[in-house]
């Protein structure tokens, strides 16, 4: 197969459905080719092989020497796939592309054995996937082509694999696990307990927060008062859950082991003596009933409670106590003090108090009774009707590998650290897939071409805001001249949409073993030191969107650089990040988020640029949904202009190399120096393709037996 400098073929295997039909396809071609030469040999017009099929048009006519020129074979080829197509079905329709059938402007030519069709790179520019094989070639350029648009395969939940954590706090996936434990394992009991246990819990926030507002607004007296009220009813919740689910015998017994008298030692031991202790320091005013200071009657029992809980249907129902009606008005209290209230409600802390239940039942589930429900097709079902972005908020693709489909949840963009998944997790983003969508701009050259899609990479309420953004410009300049020319922001960071102000303000290299608290600190003590695993560039920089009546948004982030071998090219990658003394600008909104490069080469005069950015600007939706794209032409348009113009104007137009005393104030080449040293020869994209050619296999449906 041969083609011009500028075109490249699709190296990517085939699945074996489009295997099939790229075969039929062929076929078809061939017997095209066959009626078209018998036709020609007779001197005849153009017809198809089908009778029914309308004659060609009058402009498909032989050429002098008796055989179709290639403009008319070219028409002719469309005429007959076209009549060939109506008739298929409709699933055969749906795997051909209009995109990339042959035009007026395109080579398409019929040879015995094989197919080839030429694009040229200027009027379809398609981003670099680092599967092809010709990715990685040092003789490859960057055309792309392709018969068939890359199908985006049907969504099969059996392909993923849900994650405990995810499930645990998803109420319509919690409930669906909480009806497969009843009906097929006939042990709900653990997670009715996770419901009322989550039913406390906020309960005891609520609480806590009650309790933090009266020290500053009420008088001694009232403030003492109203605090017991809420202890008493955090012990009543508290005392009713260990009744049903901990105690021995009781209703809803969980299966603890050691654990049940832990927790039982702890409450009879440390809470129930001192809150019984408490009561006996109320002394009231007269005997019987009395009342509060808003005239409700109280109880004169504090510890009369309920027998056994109210059951109904599967859910045990607890019934909230309110904050009146407990006990005497503390206004009478002797010897109890605000901060031995504090103190026993700190101990009913549910954290404290059913830790190891918590840990015992979680033991269980995740080793029994949830790997079944992975694979149930109780699971699978419930997942089909839900559909594939519901999926992918609690559950991962397993079927290219499970450390390809990277996810993240919103605490990850703020951690102080950059570990190697994120490397791996920029090469899944660099990688054509189908669902990648075009994004027409015309304010980028025929270089770039724009995406953006709506896969999820993240666990949690907080996909939805989620924006994700991706750009590949093909650049006509050496790698090593790109590269120099990035690490200016000065000469790439210049219009809207892109920093106002960027600065460095620490740097570690990898290796280093520092403090704990503070990143920024060196360990004195090496046994509660941590090490950096990657080096870490911590930057702040503010972005102006030019929108009117929209704050600036402040971007504090950390970053790491590589040079990967086998890529022949960089991986840079970052995150937010509030590292310590952090705090934002005046007027200015923090987003969250994460964003890449890879700058490989392509040959010895073009590197590929991919950006990818997965952002929150946290601006409010209406204009979220209105700008996002916006502000993603404006800054891929901006970037790719002001590389060209920096390399034209360093090298003169292409006569001479970029010369080595532009800047480099976020410390690109140390980064990518100190990885080196550590990370000697060692290459993630070789890692990433060996992950990716080694994936794991469907989740079978098991059912309980």
């Amino acid at each position: 197969m041969t083609t011009n400098e500028t075109t490249e073929t699709l190296q990517q295997p085939p699945s074996s459905s489009s295997s099939g039909r790229s075969s039929s396809i062929i076929k078809l071609l061939k017997l095209h080719k066959s009626n078209v030469t018998q036709n020609n040999n007779n001197n005849t017009s153009i017809n198809s092989v089908d009778s029914n099929q309308p004659s060609s048009p009058k402009n498909q006519s032989p050429d002098e020497t008796g055989t179709l020129s290639p403009l008319s074979k070219q028409k002719s080829l469309k005429n007959f796939l076209k009549d060939k197509i109506s008739k298929a079905s409709q699933s055969f329709k749906e795997s051909l592309s209009t995109r990339d059938l042959a035009k007026n402007d395109d080579q398409a030519l019929i040879d015995d054995t094989e197919i080839i069709v030429a694009f040229n790179e200027e009027d379809y520019p398609l981003p670099i996937s680092p599967t092809s094989q010709s990715a990685t070639s040092p003789r490859s350029t960057e055309g792309r082509g392709s018969f068939f648009k890359k199908k985006k395969t049907k969504f099969d939940p059996r392909n993923y694999m849900i994650i405990y954590e995810e499930v645990m706090n998803n109420s319509e996936a919690r409930e669906v696990f909480r009806i497969y434990l009843k009906k097929v394992a006939c042990n709900e009991e653990p997670m009715i307990f996770f419901n009322e246990l989550t039913k406390f819990r906020k309960e005891y926030l609520k609480c806590k927060h009650q309790i933090l507002q009266l020290k500053n607004q009420l008088d001694d007296s009232n403030c003492l008062e109203q605090t017991m009220k809420y202890c008493k009813h955090v012990y009543d919740l508290a005392k009713q859950i260990l009744g049903t689910f901990i105690k021995s015998a009781s209703l809803m017994e969980l299966n603890l082991g050691k654990s049940q008298n832990k927790i039982l030692n702890y409450w009879n031991s440390e809470i129930e003596p001192y809150m019984l202790q408490k009561m006996r320091d109320v002394v009231p005013k007269r005997k019987g009933s009395v009342t509060s200071n808003n005239g409700d009657y109280l109880s004169e029992s504090p510890l009369n409670l309920p027998s056994s809980p109210v059951i109904k249907g599967s859910a045990i129902l607890v019934t909230e106590v309110s904050p009146v009606r407990m006990y005497p008005s503390l206004s009478e209290v002797k010897t109890i003090t605000y901060n031995d209230l504090i103190r026993i409600f700190n101990m009913m802390d549910p954290e404290k108090v059913f830790e190891k239940a918590v840990f015992a039942v979680e033991l269980d589930l995740k080793s029994d009774q949830f790997p079944r429900f992975a694979r149930s097709k109780e699971l699978f079902e419930f997942l089909e009707k839900q559909g594939e972005n519901f999926t992918r908020s609690i559950a991962v693709d397993i079927s290219r590998g499970y450390n390809i489909d990277i996810r993240y949840k919103l605490k990850d963009f703020n951690k102080v650290q950059i570990l190697e998944r994120d490397l791996l997790f920029s090469l899944t983003m660099a990688e054509d897939s189908p669902d990648w969508d075009s994004i027409k701009s015309s304010k980028v050259s025929n270089k770039t071409q724009l995406y953006n899609s709506k896969t999820t990479y993240s666990f949690g309420e907080q996909n939805e805001a989620m924006k994700l953004f991706k750009m590949s410009s093909l650049i006509p300049y050496p790698l090593e001249d790109v590269w120099k020319v990035f690490k200016d922001l000065q000469l790439t960071q210049k219009g809207a949409v892109t920093p106002t102000s960027v600065e460095l303000v620490h740097y570690s290299p990898c290796g280093t073993l520092v403090d704990k608290e503070n990143i920024f600190e060196k360990a004195s003590d090496p046994s509660q030191g941590k090490e950096v695993p990657l080096s870490l560039q911590f930057s702040k920089c503010l972005i102006d969107s030019k929108i009117p009546g929209v704050k600036s948004r402040d971007f504090p982030n950390l970053q790491t650089t590589v040079f990967d071998e086998v890529l022949d090219g960089y991986i840079n990658f970052g995150h937010t990040c509030k590292y310590p003394g952090y705090s934002p600008p005046k007027d200015s909104v923090i987003f969250d988020g994460l964003f890449m490069y890879i700058i490989r080469r392509v040959n010895e005069k073009a590197t590929r640029l991919i950006h990818v950015i997965y952002v929150d600007y946290h601006l409010p939706s209406h204009i979220s949904k209105l700008m996002s794209t916006k502000l993603w032409k404006v800054r891929a348009a901006h970037l790719e202009e002001n590389m060209l113009n920096a390399l034209k104007e360093h090298t003169s137009n292409g006569r001479r190399p970029v010369p080595d005393s532009l800047s480099d104030i976020l410390k690109y080449e140390q980064s990518v120096q100190d990885n080196a040293l550590k990370y000697s020869k060692h290459s993630w994209y070789q890692e990433y393709l060996n992950i990716l050619n080694n994936p794991i296999q469907t989740l079978p449906i098991k059912e309980m037996q």
